[in-house]
C-alpha cells in the first residue's frame, strides 16, 4: 500500500543511544510500503547518541524471549507474550514502554547494495545512507514488533517520527516495513517481489536511505526509511542487545502485560481507563517485576497497598518499631515501616494491645482499603474525611460495612474514589471482597489526581 500527502518538515537533530535487553529467532510476513512528498530540501544535522529512546545495556541479558503472534497488518493480540517489555509511563494518552530486542544493523547496512542494484537496473541514482533515517528507521522497528503496521502505536502516521526527532527527511519520504527473514538477501527479495514496496526501492525522488533491523520476541523486524537527504558520514554500526523507549496507546498494553485484556472493564470504560493510564505513567503502580503480569484480578495485598501509599507520599524516611512477621529486607520493608510510622497502616491488634503483626501478604478487604486511602488523605495530605453517609447508604452492600469502615466507606463514595462494583443489579459496595490491583490501580488514580490534585 502507498500513500501520498504533502507536508512541511523541520530539519534539526535528534537524539538516540542504545540501550540493551534480548530476543530470539523468527521468520514472517510483509508489510505494505508508504512514501510521501514533504517539504523542501535541507541541510543535515546529524542525530546525537548520548540519549533518547535507544539504549545499550553492557550487561548479559536477565531472561528470553518466545515467539509472539503478530497478524499481518495488526497489533499484538490481548495477551500475547510480552517478555523483554517494560512499562515506564510518559503521557496523559499514552503509555512509554521499553521494548527489548537485538539489532542488527551491520546486516541492515547491507541492504544499501541490494537497493542500489535494483536501482541501477532501472536507470535510477544510487540512494546515500543517512545515519539519521538510519535512527528513525531502528525506532521504527521497535515499534512495528508492537504495531505492525504504518500508524505507530502511538496512533500516528510512521512519517511523524521525522518531526519527534527532529529529523530532516528532505522533501519526500517513504517507508517499507518488513517482519520475518533473518537475512538482508531474503528481505530484500521479498521486498522486490512486491510492486509497492519495489516502487519504494527505486523512487527518483529519493536519494538517501537509513536501514533497521532488529530482533525480538522470536522475529526480526525489518524498516526501510527512504528521503531526499545528501547523506551522512557513517559511523559503527549500531548491533547488540537493547531496549527502545517509545509510546503506545493503552490498547497495546498487551505488549506489556501478558494478562492484559483491551475487553475488560478497566479499558471498556474510559473513565477507568484514563485512571489506569494516569496511574502508571505516575509509577503508582507497576507490574510484577519476575513476570510481565500486572495482575488486574489478583488480590491486592497489604504490603502492596502500603508501598503505593508510600511512593505518592514521596518515599519519605520513616522510622516505627519492627513488626514481627515484616522481613525489612524485602521490598515493601521501608513502605510498611513508613505506614506504621504515620498511622496510615497499623498491624493487627493483639489481645493485649499491642501491634505485633502486619501481614504483609494478607489480601485487603475493599472496606479495609478505603480506611487506608482515607487515613492518608486525611494524616498524610491534611484533608476532611468527614462525610455524611447518605450517598453510600444508598448503595447495596452498604447495611455489611463494618462500623469501623462506614466513615471511611461514605468519603470514598462522596469523592468518587469509588461507586460499587457493576453488576446485572447494579452497583455494590462489596465491603468483604477482596480489593483486586485493577480496582486499586483506579482508586489511586482518583485519589492522587482528583482528590488531593497531585
Amino acid at each position: 500500500m502507498k500513500r501520498n500527502a504533502s507536508r512541511r518538515h523541520a530539519g534539526g537533530t535528534g537524539a538516540s543511544a542504545v540501550r540493551k535487553l534480548c530476543a530470539a529467532i523468527f521468520a514472517g510476513a510483509l508489510a505494505g510500503c508508504l512514501s510521501v512528498p514533504v517539504a523542501a530540501f535541507a541541510d543535515e544535522a546529524t542525530v546525537g547518541r548520548a540519549d533518547g529512546p535507544i539504549q545499550l545495556i553492557t550487561e548479559d541479558p536477565s531472561f528470553g524471549m518466545a515467539a509472539p503472534t503478530v497478524p499481518e497488518g495488526a497489533a499484538f493480540e490481548a495477551g500475547s507474550n510480552a517478555s523483554g517489555v517494560q512499562a515506564l509511563g510518559i503521557e496523559d494518552d499514552t503509555v512509554a514502554i521499553g521494548v527489548g530486542g537485538v539489532y542488527h544493523q551491520t546486516s541492515a547496512r547491507q541492504m544499501l547494495g541490494l537497493v542500489n542494484s535494483a536501482r541501477a537496473s532501472r536507470g535510477a541514482s544510487p540512494l546515500v545512507w543517512d545515519e539519521n533515517l538510519e535512527y528513525l528507521a531502528m525506532v521504527r522497528a521497535a515499534e512495528i514488533s508492537v504495531s505492525f503496521s504504518h500508524t505507530r502505536p502511538n496512533g500516528l502516521t510512521c512519517f511523524s517520527i521525522a518531526d519527534e526527532y527532529d529529523v530532516s527527511v528532505g522533501w519526500s519520504m517513504g517507508e517499507n516495513i518488513l517482519m520475518g527473514a533473518s537475512t538482508p538477501e531474503l528481505a530484500n527479495q521479498l521486498w522486490t517481489n512486491s510492486p509497492g514496496h519495489y516502487s519504494n526501492m527505486v523512487n527518483t525522488s529519493f536519494s538517501s536511505v537509513g536501514v533497521a533491523a532488529f530482533e525480538c520476541g522470536g522475529s526480526w523486524y525489518w524498516v526501510e526509511f527512504f528521503g531526499a537527504t545528501r547523506g551522512t558520514s557513517v559511523g559503527d554500526a549500531l548491533d547488540g542487545p537493547a531496549t527502545t523507549v517509545f509510546d503506545v496507546l493503552p490498547q497495546y498494553l498487551g505488549a506489556v502485560f501478558s494478562d492484559f485484556n483491551a475487553g475488560d472493564w478497566y479499558m471498556t470504560n474510559s473513565n477507568n481507563r484514563r485512571d489506569l493510564v494516569y496511574t502508571l505513567n505516575n509509577g503508582i503502580m507497576s507490574g510484577y517485576a519476575d513476570r510481565p503480569l500486572f495482575g488486574f484480578y489478583d488480590n491486592i495485598t497489604r504490603a502492596d497497598v502500603a508501598v503505593i501509599l508510600y511512593r505518592m507520599a514521596g518515599e519519605p524516611q520513616a522510622d516505627a518499631p519492627d513488626f514481627e512477621d515484616v522481613d525489612y529486607g524485602w521490598y515493601y520493608g521501608r513502605a510498611i515501616e513508613w505506614a506504621r510510622s504515620t498511622g496510615v497502616i497499623t498491624g493487627y491488634r493483639d489481645a493485649d494491645g499491642a501491634y505485633r503483626r502486619f501481614g504483609p501478604n494478607d489480601p485487603v478487604t475493599r472496606e479495609q482499603l478505603v480506611v487506608m486511602l482515607a487515613n492518608f488523605a486525611e494524616k498524610i495530605a491534611g484533608k476532611d474525611v468527614g462525610r455524611s453517609d447518605a450517598a453510600a447508604s444508598g448503595i447495596s452492600g452498604w447495611a455489611q460495612v463494618s462500623s469501623w469502615a462506614r466513615e471511611g466507606m461514605a468519603w470514598a463514595v462522596d469523592e468518587g474514589i469509588l461507586g460499587g462494583v457493576s453488576t446485572s443489579h447494579g452497583p455494590e459496595l462489596q465491603p468483604q471482597g477482596n480489593a483486586t490491583r485493577a480496582q486499586v490501580a483506579i482508586m489511586a488514580a482518583r485519589l492522587h489526581r482528583d482528590v488531593l490534585g497531585w
